[in-house]
């Protein structure tokens, strides 16, 4: 009996702690998009040195921290359009990853 009791309290202990993180992801997750709306109301070029793209010092809360950053990801490529199933749209990436590959716009040595 104190063995079910033991693992029903560490459920209902795990239950709670997992509402509380989905609740702590979900103002984190909120809280940038707001912002980044705003940035966007204000100017129409996004630059390394804007406020948004600048490191928050940890927050902390109950049992730990919260750490984030927004990184600028518009200018990198998405590997998984190469493997699409869409023809045209397959074979015009893989020709621009070949091309990269084979003959990068930087210099090697």
């Amino acid at each position: 009996m104190a063995m079910q009791q033991n693992l029903w309290q560490r459920q209902v202990e795990s239950q709670f702690e997992r509402a509380q993180a989905r609740q702590l992801g979900l103002r984190v997750s909120t809280g940038p998009g707001r912002f980044l709306a705003e940035d966007g109301r204000g100017n129409s070029v996004d630059h390394e040195k804007e406020i948004w793209t600048l490191r928050l010092p940890a927050i902390p809360v109950e049992g730990g921290e919260v750490i984030g950053t927004i990184e600028d990801r518009q200018g990198l490529f998405n590997l998984n359009n190469v493997a699409t199933n869409v023809h045209n749209s397959s074979v015009c990436w893989r020709r621009v990853v070949c091309r990269l590959i084979w003959h990068p716009p930087w210099p090697t040595g």
